[in-house]
């Protein structure tokens, strides 16, 4: 069986100009989490920017994030190693990204292809913070993206592997959901008719969405004047929803301490095999522990840098009004 799939393969790239081109000509895998809304990083709004050149490709980020990045670049391989040898099978990194058949914007860069049975391999490099994530399951957003990768190479098998904290593998064998293909095929197909149309998609409640469209903030005083069928819609949507959101949050916080209470101190609450809530520990509480060990605290208390802001925005008003986060924030509503 050849080592690599039979779908058509796109132009090597040599540089990573050409490599960021080929990426804003076409959905990749790591675009197709992002399209469905599974994404932290970015929206489908901010995603349709990039494509259509509106904004970078490959935007600044900062220096931890970088690391991140590029500790995985140079982990990868090893993962794709010691996941072989887990499943006693050979996996090879395809050297070139791929296309789907008569679709040539549905694009895949491969980080594994299993020739034993035309299965595609996909590897994470995760924090140990992130591991509850990979316990008996695997992330949505790593799910979607071999479904991805899926609709390119025609497989319908894929390998997921994560090293979680440096130090542990986990590996899942999944037939990929017919289902969840069609969903997936159909939101790509929309979203690149908006690129190839130049039209944004809706407008979404994505954090980098509100980035976006407050980063150019003009600042022009006054209002601006609308029709109220244009707003008022809106308006009342969004004090619909604060209304729902509190109600939800205190349901929520309710149910969570009855089933903090059916614990009794015990790490998990379970009925047989069915865990219904398990005890994760979380940050310090550090205001117990000043009032009970104030010793302590002083002893590890440290003076860290930090940055003037309001000596900044003093000396540097304009350059401060610029780089501000913009909050819209919709009137309330009258008693």
């Amino acid at each position: 069986m050849q080592p690599h799939p039979t779908a058509p393969q796109l132009p090597p790239t040599t540089t990573h100009h050409e490599w960021l081109d080929q990426r804003r000509h076409g959905i990749g895998s790591s675009d197709a989490s992002i399209i469905v809304g599974l994404s932290n990083w970015e929206s489908p709004y901010t995603l349709w920017e990039q494509k259509t050149g509106r904004t970078p490709l490959n935007p600044p980020v900062d220096r931890r994030t970088q690391e991140l990045r590029d500790w995985g670049n140079r982990i990868e391989p090893l993962i794709l190693q010691a996941t072989a040898e887990h499943l006693g099978t050979t996996i090879y990194k395809p050297e070139t990204a791929y296309h789907r058949e008569n679709t040539p914007w549905c694009r895949a860069n491969l980080d594994g292809w299993v020739p034993d049975r035309g299965r595609i391999a996909e590897w994470k490099n995760v924090s140990s913070f992130l591991a509850w994530q990979w316990d008996n399951q695997i992330p949505d957003h790593a799910e979607i993206q071999v479904h991805h990768a899926a609709l390119v190479t025609g497989s319908t098998e894929a390998i997921i592997g994560g090293l979680i904290g440096g130090n542990r593998l986990t590996v899942h064998e999944i037939t990929l959901n017919p289902n969840i293909l069609e969903m997936l095929f159909d939101a790509e197909t929309t979203f690149w008719h908006h690129v190839e149309t130049d039209t944004p998609p809706d407008i979404d409640g994505h954090v980098r969405t509100m980035e976006s469209l407050t980063k150019e903030w003009a600042h022009n005083p006054g209002a601006v004047e609308v029709d109220t069928t244009d707003a008022e819609p809106l308006w009342e949507a969004y004090h619909a929803a604060l209304e729902a959101e509190k109600e939800a949050a205190k349901a929520k916080k309710e149910a969570q301490a009855k089933l903090t209470a059916l614990m009794n101190g015990h790490e998990a609450l379970a009925t047989g095999n069915r865990v219904w809530a398990r005890a994760r520990p979380g940050r310090l509480n550090l205001k117990r522990l000043t009032a009970d060990h104030p010793d302590l605290v002083e002893e590890y208390t440290t003076n860290k840098p930090a940055f003037d802001t309001e000596a900044f925005k003093t000396d540097h008003p304009d350059v401060y009004s610029i780089y501000q986060h913009i909050s819209v924030i919709p009137t309330k509503k009258e008693n």
